[in-house]
């Protein structure tokens, strides 16, 4: 592994300090939000060997600490075992499964880094559940010749596990997963291209059937099922499952996923999904030679990320509990982001977004913990810790605003004003008046926007969503005094 990481330091290209002034370009952010993904390395997020592994594999390819190390917990997620969970109290659990798009243009190795971090290193497994089932059809055979059993009278013949798989049908999904509950296995439902999933799922609700959207958001909380469909002898054959592990991962264009998302979210399913900006750059191929120490150094990181996969399938399911300051934590989290869904002209589609916030969350610091329990840097008894759950905070937080400026561009002005009231009377430590609040502004235009009645409504609304209080002047004027701060 030092030979690994000596390679790696060797071949650090990604935000070195000759291309941090195109970052923001390369990631289409501006530049803060640009700059907030310096902070997420992998060896922040990842165990240290399989930091440097993914680090080495994904060199070529348009990807970073955030978008790398998102798309390959995605990939691990769905190797958990159906009864999975993961409790940030006694009430409250979610499985670890996640939903995630790869945003990126054409050109920016989509289907590369999805073969490379998410299929790549379940093969091994799918072989082996392919074997395995091939076995069993064996045995079947011969059970039913030795029976003598007619083709009428035969039990159902096996089916194999699909860890992965793609291009299947809302029916067939449904046989798959209720064979899935029956051996207690999570799957992971991959999309070269999104899109088509996605617009599927428009063109289903357009039909008048919607089953196929209400599928895949079920399935998000690890939905059960039930259904009798009738056969072609009029008879009914009975399709139950009574929990399920489902994660998903796609690329999808910026323009598509504009377009599909619209400015609602009625149903809640962009919401399910974390979306992740890829670098906005090509493939990067090497003019010189390889060693025969490189060849060997990437074949081992490509083993490191095969034998995590091996050791997360192999994990018995059992629940997984945050830490006591961990919960404190993460409760102040989630009311902060509730209080942001509700501010004013924040965009639905936004909205439903916050609202979805505590169970994203919870599902990226679940399969922080679950892959250093893998690598055996915890135990599986241990809570998930305070440091885990802020990590996982930051990397949702980072990716929520992301979005929110992809798909709205900037604030709208009253929530800017808002903000900037707020921060005003933070700052003053004391009630401010509307005319304390103009003063503080920079241009006549932002003077000016700062009516009275707009004042009030602003500062009654911040009052709601205990920021801070209101008074009145003698004369019956507003006055706002700050509470508490305002998340960023």
């Amino acid at each position: 592994m030092d030979d690994l990481d000596a390679i790696v330091d060797a071949n650090e290209q990604l935000f070195s300090e000759s291309e941090v002034e195109s970052a923001a370009e390369a990631l289409g952010l501006d530049d803060q939000l640009a700059k907030g993904r310096d902070q997420f390395t992998f060896d922040r997020i990842l165990t240290p060997d399989l930091a440097a592994a993914v680090e080495l594999i994904t060199e070529p390819y348009p990807v970073e600490g955030l978008s790398g190390s998102v798309i390959l917990l995605n990939g691990y997620s769905g190797l958990n075992k159906i009864k999975t969970r993961i409790y940030s109290d006694e009430t409250s659990s979610v499985h670890p499964n996640s939903y995630v798009a790869g945003i990126g243009v054409t050109g920016v190795s989509k289907t590369p880094i999805l073969n490379v971090l998410i299929r790549d290193p379940v093969k091994p497994l799918q072989i082996e559940a392919f074997e395995d089932w091939s076995r069993e059809c064996d045995q079947w055979e011969v059970s039913c010749r030795q029976q003598k059993l007619k083709k009428a009278d035969r039990p159902p013949k096996p089916k194999p596990l699909l860890l992965q798989h793609n291009n299947i049908t809302e029916a067939a999904l449904v046989l798959w997963l209720e064979h899935h509950a029956n051996k207690g296995v999570g799957t992971h439902l991959t999309c070269d291209e999104l899109s088509g999933y996605l617009q599927s799922l428009v063109h289903d609700a357009k039909r008048g059937r919607g089953t196929a959207e209400g599928q895949m958001l079920s399935l998000f909380d690890g939905g059960a099922h039930t259904e009798i469909r009738v056969g072609v002898d009029g008879g009914g054959e009975l399709r139950c499952f009574q929990d399920s592990l489902v994660s998903i991962y796609g690329g999808i264009q910026p323009d598509k996923l504009k377009e599909l998302m619209g400015s609602k979210d009625v149903t809640g399913k962009f919401a399910r999904f974390l979306f992740v900006r890829l670098l906005n750059q090509p493939l990067k191929l090497r003019k010189q030679k390889w060693t025969p120490e490189e060849v060997q150094a990437l074949d081992d990181a490509r083993q490191v990320l095969k034998d995590y996969a091996r050791k997360i399938y192999c994990l018995p399911p059992r629940a997984y509990w945050f830490s006591q300051p961990a919960k404190e934590w993460f409760i102040d989290w989630f009311d902060e982001h509730q209080r942001r869904g509700l501010l004013p002209a924040t965009p639905q589609v936004i909205a439903a977004m916050l609202n979805k916030a505590s169970a994203q969350i919870r599902r990226v610091a679940g399969m922080l913990h679950i892959v250093r329990v893998a690598g055996g840097v915890a135990q599986p008894d241990d809570p998930i810790s305070l440091d885990l759950v802020k990590l996982a905070g930051a990397m949702v937080d980072q990716l929520f605003a992301e979005t929110e400026q992809f798909h709205h561009g900037s604030q709208s002005a009253s929530t800017l004003m808002m903000r900037h009231i707020h921060q005003v009377a933070l700052n003053a430590g004391k009630a401010i008046s509307r005319q304390d609040a103009r003063d503080k502004t920079s241009t006549k235009k932002e003077r000016d926007q700062i009516t009275a009645a707009d004042f009030k409504q602003w500062v009654n609304k911040l009052s709601q969503l205990d920021y801070g209080t209101v008074t009145t002047t003698s004369r019956g004027a507003p006055l706002y005094e700050a509470t508490r701060p305002m998340s960023v």
